[in-house]
């Protein structure tokens, strides 16, 4: 739980230094789609497999299966399954921290549970893999406690 707290600022830092940094259009990070719906239908299936393929080495050591599915269960019993298709792209940019490189991902999303949108922010390597550094949810149902 401890390595999952650390990803999850890890995230927030990489979503603060997003607002002084180089704006992305879609189509710069169009590899982030497929990626992110991977990614949330593995959550669906809590198939742990699927939520990683695409993963940094970092993510995987800090996110194992069980940490998986019980973040999953708390999102989901809070907000329910993401609906496929759902996402739609609000924006990207480029940052750097420590000397790493990522582009971050938002998309507004549905999930059956929740009335309102639920912001997904994906952080991604910004080199030739694209792999995933982080994701987060954010919606109001998940930030009530």
């Amino acid at each position: 739980m401890k390595k999952l707290c650390i990803l999850i600022l890890a995230v927030i830092s990489v979503f603060l230094l997003v607002s002084c940094a180089e704006k992305l259009k879609e189509n710069q990070v169009s590899y982030a789609n497929n990626i992110t719906e991977n990614m949330l239908i593995g959550i669906n299936k809590d198939d742990y497999q699927k939520y990683t393929q695409d993963a940094n080495q970092k993510f995987k050591d800090v996110v194992n299966e069980n940490q998986m599915k019980q973040s999953n269960k708390a999102i989901s019993d809070k907000i329910g399954d993401y609906v496929a298709g759902s996402k739609v792209f609000e924006g990207a940019s480029r940052t750097s921290s420590n000397r790493n490189k990522y582009i971050t991902v938002m998309y507004n999303s549905k999930f059956t549970n929740e009335t309102g949108n639920v912001i997904i922010t994906v952080t991604f390597d910004d080199n030739d893999k694209h792999q995933v550094a982080g994701i987060l949810f954010n919606s109001e149902k998940l930030r009530k406690k």
